[in-house]
C-alpha cells in the first residue's frame, strides 16, 4: 500500500483535544463554542484510533522520489497541519492551458475498473481578484485508462474570460471583488452599469467557475450562481461549445445556484432561480435534455429589499429543502462596492432561518422557522419516518465566507477557519407551515475527531435522495486556515476517519462505486490533493478500508478547485 495509517511519535503532532464548552440547541445539544488544547500525542507506538478524542489518521508515508523537496515550514507554522507557502503559491498563480492531455506518473495502485474522467472547476486566474470565489473559470482533467493517467485543464470561454484577455480588464463585477475605478467618474459609470443590469437583467456575471454537471448526451455544463454562467462542455477535450439557454417558461431573475439537483428518474434536474430586488425564490424542474424549465413553486423574500444568500439545497426523493439563513445581500453594498461585515451582506441571527419545503409534484410548499446558522453545502437528504432528514455542513455564523478571502487564505499560517458541523435538520411532514422545528442537530459527539471543520460534503450518488450512511467531506487538522483533510463519516456510530497529507491542502472529493458493488462504500474516493511541495496529484483512496490505494504525481500545481464529476470512459472519450 502507497499509504498506511500512520501513529505520530511525540513531538510530530499536535492533535486537538476539544470539550463541548456549552449547547446551542434547544434540546438536542449543538456546539457552538469549543475549548481546544494542543498537546502532544504521548508516546511513539500507539495507534491514534486507539485514544479517546483522537482522530484515526491516513496519511502518505512513503518518502519524497529522489529529487523532490521536502516538507518545510517556518518556525511559525505547525509542520504537520500548516498549508505550505510552496502549495498556496501553486493554489493561487495563474494557471495556463494545457490542452494536449498529458501522461503522469502512476505510484501504488489504480483499481483496474476505474476508469474514467474526473473533471474538476474552480478558479485558474485570480489577477486583481479578492476571494476565492472570483477567479476566472478553468476545467481541469484527470482521465484513468487502464491504469495509466492523464491530465489536461483549459479555461472556460466566457465573456468574461474573453474581455480579459483582450484587455486585461474585467467587464464584470465578481462575488467579492467589484470593477476597479481609478475616478470618481469612473466609479459613477460602474454604479449606472450595476443598476441597469439589475433593472434590465443584462451585463450579468458569466464567469462559470463552480460546478461541473453531466448531462445525459455525454455533455456536461459548468455553472455558478447567475443564469448567464451557464456552459456546455465537450469533456473530450474540455472546449466550451455554447452557452446554454433554459428554455420553456419564463423562468425571472439572473441569480441560480451552482448545485441543480438531478433527480431519481437521471432526466430532471431541479433548481429555483432568484430575482432582485423585489423578488423571491423560483423553484423549477429542468429537463437535462433539452433544458426546458417549468416552475413548480414561488417563494417570496422576508424582505423585498434584502434577499437572502442561499448557495445550495437539499434533495430528499420527494421534496426540495432550501435553508435560508438570515445572511442577506445589501443591495446598496452590491451596487456601490461598499465593504460590509460579510463582503456585500449582512447577518441578522435576531431573524432566525427560514426552512422551505417544496413538493416536487407541485403541491404547496410549507415554511418552517428555525434557530439562525449557517450552510454552505448540503450532502443528501432521505425521508423516514414521517419527517425529511437533511445533512449538511452546520456553521454559527458565516465567518466561513470571509475566511475565503484571498488575503486570509495566502495568509502564512494563517488564522483559523471556521469551525464547522456534520449536522441533520429534521423536518416533520406534519407539521403545518409557519411552526418552529428544531435547527440541525449534531452527528458526532466528538467533532473533533474530524477537526471540526466539515464542508464539501458528498454521499455515494446512487443513493441521492435516499437513506445513506456515510458522508464524505473536506475536513481539517488543526491549526490551519483552510480545509487540509478528507474525513468518512460514519452517521450511524457517529465516528470519523481521516486522511491527511502534512503540508498539503485538499478539496472536495468524488466517490465512485465499484461495478457491481452492493455495500455503499464499496469504491473509491477520488481527491486533486495539493502536496507540500506546490505540485499535485490524484489521490484514490480505497473507501471501506480508508487506505490510500495510489496517486498520480502531476509535474505541476492545479489551482484550487471547488466542485467536479466522474464520468465514466464510456461517456466521457474513448481515446488511450
Amino acid at each position: 500500500m502507497y499509504a498506511q495509517t500512520t501513529c505520530f511519535p511525540q513531538g510530530n503532532v499536535h492533535s486537538l483535544q476539544s470539550t463541548l464548552n456549552k449547547q446551542r440547541m434547544t434540546g438536542l445539544g449543538h456546539p457552538s463554542a469549543m475549548t481546544s488544547t494542543l498537546k502532544s500525542s504521548g508516546g511513539a507506538g500507539r495507534r491514534l484510533d486507539q485514544r479517546p478524542f483522537q482522530p484515526h489518521i491516513t496519511r502518505a508515508a512513503a518518502p519524497p522520489a529522489q529529487g523532490e523537496p521536502s516538507v518545510s515550514t517556518s518556525s511559525r507554522g505547525n509542520p504537520v497541519s500548516t498549508i505550505t507557502q510552496e502549495a498556496r503559491r501553486s493554489l493561487f498563480s495563474k494557471a495556463v492551458d494545457r490542452e494536449e492531455e498529458e501522461a503522469v506518473e502512476v505510484r501504488g495502485q489504480i483499481p483496474e475498473w476505474l476508469n474514467g474522467s474526473l473533471v474538476t472547476n474552480g478558479g485558474g486566474n485570480y489577477d486583481g481578484m479578492l476571494h476565492l470565489f472570483d477567479g476566472l473559470a478553468m476545467l481541469t482533467k484527470i482521465r484513468v485508462s487502464n491504469g495509466r493517467v492523464f491530465a489536461s485543464q483549459k479555461y472556460v470561454d466566457t465573456e468574461q474570460y474573453r474581455h480579459v484577455q483582450q484587455t486585461g480588464r474585467r467587464k464584470f463585477g465578481e462575488f467579492g471583488t467589484p470593477l476597479p475605478a481609478s475616478n470618481p467618474l469612473e466609479q459613477a459609470m460602474n454604479i449606472v452599469k450595476t443598476v441597469t443590469g439589475l433593472v434590465t437583467h443584462s451585463s450579468v456575471i458569466d464567469n462559470s467557475s463552480v460546478n461541473v454537471i453531466p448531462l445525459p448526451d455525454g455533455k456536461m455544463f459548468t455553472s455558478t450562481e447567475t443564469i448567464a454562467s451557464l456552459y456546455k462542455i465537450d469533456p473530450s477535450n474540455l472546449a466550451t461549445l455554447e452557452q446554454v439557454k433554459l428554455r420553456g417558461d419564463d423562468i425571472p431573475g439572473d441569480l441560480t445556484t451552482a448545485h441543480p439537483k438531478l433527480l431519481r428518474d437521471g432526466r430532471t434536474f431541479v433548481n429555483f432561480s432568484r430575482s432582485i430586488p423585489a423578488g423571491g425564490f423560483h423553484v423549477f424542474k429542468q429537463d437535462a435534455r433539452t433544458m426546458e424549465c417549468k416552475e413548480i413553486a414561488f417563494i417570496r423574500d422576508q424582505d423585498p429589499t434584502a434577499p437572502a444568500w442561499v448557495h445550495d439545497m437539499g434533495y430528499s426523493g420527494n421534496h426540495i429543502v432550501i435553508c435560508e439563513t438570515p445572511l442577506f445581500f445589501n443591495l446598496n453594498a452590491l451596487v456601490t462596492g461598499e465593504k460590509r461585515e460579510y463582503i456585500f451582506m449582512d447577518w441578522k441571527p435576531q431573524l432566525g432561518s427560514r426552512i422551505h419545503l417544496v413538493p416536487l409534484d407541485g403541491s404547496a410548499h410549507k415554511t418552517f422557522k428555525t434557530a439562525p446558522f449557517f450552510v454552505f453545502h448540503i450532502a443528501n437528504g432521505f425521508e423516514e419516518d414521517g419527517q425529511v432528514h437533511v445533512d449538511l455542513g452546520y456553521y454559527d455564523n458565516p465567518q466561513g465566507v470571509n475566511d475565503l478571502t484571498l488575503a486570509a487564505m495566502k495568509e502564512f499560517p494563517g488564522k483559523e477557519y471556521a469551525k464547522s458541523y456534520l449536522s441533520r435538520l429534521s423536518i416533520p411532514l406534519s407539521a403545518p407551515t409557519g411552526s418552529s422545528i428544531p435547527p440541525p442537530r449534531p452527528l458526532s459527539s466528538q467533532p473533533e475527531q474530524y477537526g471540526e471543520l466539515c464542508d464539501f460534503t458528498v454521499v455515494n450518488s446512487q443513493l441521492r435522495g435516499r437513506k445513506h450512511r456515510y458522508v464524505y467531506a473536506l475536513a481539517g487538522v488543526r491549526p490551519t486556515n483552510f480545509g487540509n483533510a478528507l474525513a468518512k463519516h460514519d452517521t450511524l456510530t457517529g465516528q470519523a476517519q481521516m486522511w491527511h497529507e502534512p503540508g498539503g491542502t485538499t478539496g472536495e472529493c468524488v466517490f465512485v462505486p465499484r461495478p457491481g458493488a452492493q455495500a455503499e462504500d464499496d469504491g473509491v474516493v477520488l481527491v486533486q490533493h495539493m502536496g507540500a511541495d506546490g505540485r499535485s496529484s490524484l489521490v484514490v483512496i480505497d473507501a471501506q478500508s480508508w487506505q490510500e490505494l495510489g496517486r498520480a504525481r502531476l509535474p505541476y500545481g492545479l489551482p484550487y478547485r471547488f466542485h467536479g464529476a466522474f464520468m465514466p470512459e464510456k461517456q466521457s472519450d474513448e481515446h488511450s
